[in-house]
């Protein structure tokens, strides 16, 4: 874990959400926007991917293998609101 200081305050990192029908796996920027990875239950999957933004605003997630993880996606902040808002 690395605690990032700043003259008077610490910035610890936020603890993975954990919910009964998805959670965060990890947040990464990528160019220059915040993603997050959210391993979802199958009923949140569905929703997930009746979202308008496929290949802009979500994408399903591939793992260093080339391999498809099919309740795993990669989702930009926005979508990631709207599932928290709806499945929290």
């Amino acid at each position: 874990m690395t605690v990032i200081t700043n003259s008077k305050y610490k910035i610890l990192p936020r603890p993975i959400l954990v919910n009964r029908k998805f959670r965060s796996l990890s947040t990464a920027i990528v160019d220059g926007e915040l993603w997050h990875t959210v391993q979802c239950k199958k009923e949140v999957s569905i929703w997930l991917r009746s979202q308008p933004g496929e290949d802009k605003l979500w994408f399903q997630n591939i793992d260093e293998k080339w391999m498809m993880n099919f309740n795993t996606f990669d989702v930009h902040p926005t979508v990631y609101t709207m599932l928290c808002l709806r499945w929290s």
